[in-house]
């Protein structure tokens, strides 16, 4: 069992379904990720989805860590 879908590359490839989506969004003029999550397509580490990728995670990190010390107040 796996989670691809028999001769339909578009839906069964995250990149594809992604592209396919932002595209779509794009030409109903809105912003694709009030719909669909961050995406990033890296590939390879000195890529620069890469460092968006790293930038992302830091900020998302550090409003955690700021709701955890709300939290412990």
């Amino acid at each position: 069992m796996h989670n691809h879908v028999t001769n339909n590359w578009n839906v069964s490839n995250k990149k594809a379904l992604f592209m396919n989506l932002k595209n779509y969004y794009d030409a109903q003029k809105i912003n694709p990720f009030e719909y669909i999550p961050m995406t990033f397509h890296i590939t390879d580490i000195n890529d620069k989805e890469f460092a968006k990728f790293q930038e992302e995670y830091e900020r998302r990190a550090e409003t955690i860590r700021e709701e955890e010390k709300k939290k412990k107040n």
